[in-house]
C-alpha cells in the first residue's frame, strides 16, 4: 500500500510546497516537540569532539554557517586519507571525460549529468563515511546524521539565473551539512559557491513565509537592503571543500561567464529531517539505490568499527513513520 501512494505523490507537481505548508503550519509544533524529544534521548550519546581542528570546524560552522578548507588539509583535521581523496578525484575524473564541454539541452545552464547511479561506486561513496566527521555532525544536529547522498552538478555560461542560481536558504532540516567539493579550478568568472552571513540570511527570512519556500533575484535582495558587496564568494582551485548548513546562509550558484563549473556534494542531514520530501532524490529514493549503496559500503568497509553507524545513515528514511516515508515518496521499506 505504501508503495502506490509513494507512486502517486511522486507525481504530483505540488507535494513538496504541499508538504512544506502541512509541517510549517498546523502540524509545525507537534514535529518540533518531537524532534527535541529525541534530541534530548540524544543527548547523552553525543560523541566527544577530541581535537582543537575539530571544535574550531564545529565552532566555524555553529557560528558562521560555513567553513572552507581543502581536500589536502583533511588529514589533520577529520583524517581523511589523501589517497583516499586522490581515488575520490580519479573516479569523478573518469566519469567527467565522458561530459560534453557544453550543455546543448539544459535551458537552466545547470545539470546532474553523472547520475545518482553511477555515483554509487566504492571510491565515491565511502569517501565521506569517517568517524570524526560524523562525531561533529552528531554534536552539530544533536541527532544522528543521515547520509542522504553523494551529487554531481556542472554549471554552464547561459546567462540565465534560475533555480539554484537564484538565492535561497534550504528548507529540508532545522539544520544540515553539505560537503561542496570543487572539480576544477573556479576564479569569479566560472560560477562559484557564493553565501550571505547569518544577520543577512536573517532578513530574507523575516520577509518570507515560513511556511512557504521562496528564491529571491538580486534585484528581491535589493529592496531588501542587500546589496552586490555583500555576497562572499568562494573562488578556489580543484579540491576546495566547502562545509556549509545550507539551511542556516542564503547562498546561490553564481552565474558562469566563463568556462564551467563541476562539483561534487556530499549531503547530510538529521535522522529526523523537518521536510523529507526534500530529500526523497538521493539514495533512499528507492530499495534499488539503498540496498546497493548498503551493500557497497558493508563490502569496502568490513571490519571497520564505526560500520553500522554508517549503514544507519544511509538507511535513515526506514526509521521515519511509514506513512510520513510514503507521503514523501520514498519508495523502501521499514526497518
Amino acid at each position: 500500500m505504501n508503495s502506490i501512494v509513494s507512486a502517486v505523490v511522486a507525481k504530483l507537481p505540488y507535494t513538496r510546497k504541499l508538504q512544506n505548508a502541512l509541517v510549517r503550519g498546523p502540524l509545525d509544533k507537534v514535529f518540533t516537540q518531537r524532534y527535541k524529544r529525541l534530541q534530548l534521548t540524544r543527548a547523552n550519546e553525543m560523541p566527544t569532539l577530541e581535537t582543537l581542528e575539530l571544535r574550531n570546524v564545529f565552532n566555524a560552522i555553529q557560528e558562521k554557517g560555513i567553513f572552507i578548507t581543502s581536500l589536502d588539509d583533511l588529514p589533520k583535521i577529520f583524517g581523511i586519507q589523501s589517497s583516499s581523496s586522490q581515488n575520490l578525484l580519479n573516479a569523478m575524473d573518469g566519469k567527467i571525460a565522458t561530459l560534453p564541454s557544453q550543455d546543448k539541452n539544459a535551458s537552466t545552464g545547470m545539470g546532474r549529468f553523472i547520475s545518482l547511479d553511477q555515483l554509487i561506486e566504492h571510491q565515491i561513496i565511502t569517501w565521506p563515511l569517517n568517524s570524526k566527521l560524523y562525531d561533529l555532525m552528531e554534536n552539530y544536529f544533536a541527532l544522528k546524521p543521515a547520509f542522504v547522498g553523494p551529487f554531481f552538478s556542472r554549471s554552464y555560461p547561459n546567462g540565465e539565473i534560475t533555480g539554484v542560481r537564484r538565492t535561497h536558504v534550504d528548507t529540508d532540516d532545522r539544520r544540515m551539512l553539505r560537503a561542496f567539493i570543487y572539480l576544477n579550478d573556479l576564479d569569479e568568472n566560472s560560477g562559484p559557491f557564493r553565501y550571505l552571513d547569518k544577520s543577512q540570511t536573517q532578513v530574507i527570512r523575516d520577509s518570507m513565509l515560513s511556511w512557504w519556500p521562496k528564491s529571491f533575484t538580486d534585484q528581491d535582495l535589493a529592496k531588501l537592503g542587500i546589496q552586490k558587496d555583500d555576497w562572499k564568494l568562494v573562488t578556489g582551485e580543484r579540491g576546495t571543500v566547502i562545509f556549509a548548513d545550507t539551511s542556516q546562509i542564503a547562498h546561490s550558484a553564481s552565474l558562469p561567464t566563463e568556462g564551467y563549473r563541476d562539483m561534487l556534494t556530499f549531503l547530510f542531514a538529521s535522522e529526523r529531517p523537518h521536510l523529507p520530501v526534500y530529500l526523497r532524490g538521493g539514495l533512499s529514493i528507492n530499495e534499488k539505490y539503498l540496498q546497493r549503496a548498503t551493500s557497497t559500503i558493508e563490502t569496502e568497509l568490513n571490519g571497520d568499527p564505526n560500520l553500522s553507524r554508517y549503514v544507519d545513515s544511509v538507511n535513515w528514511a526506514r526509521g521515519l513513520n511509514p506513512f510520513v516515508r510514503a507521503l514523501s515518496g520514498f519508495d523502501i521499506h521499514s526497518n
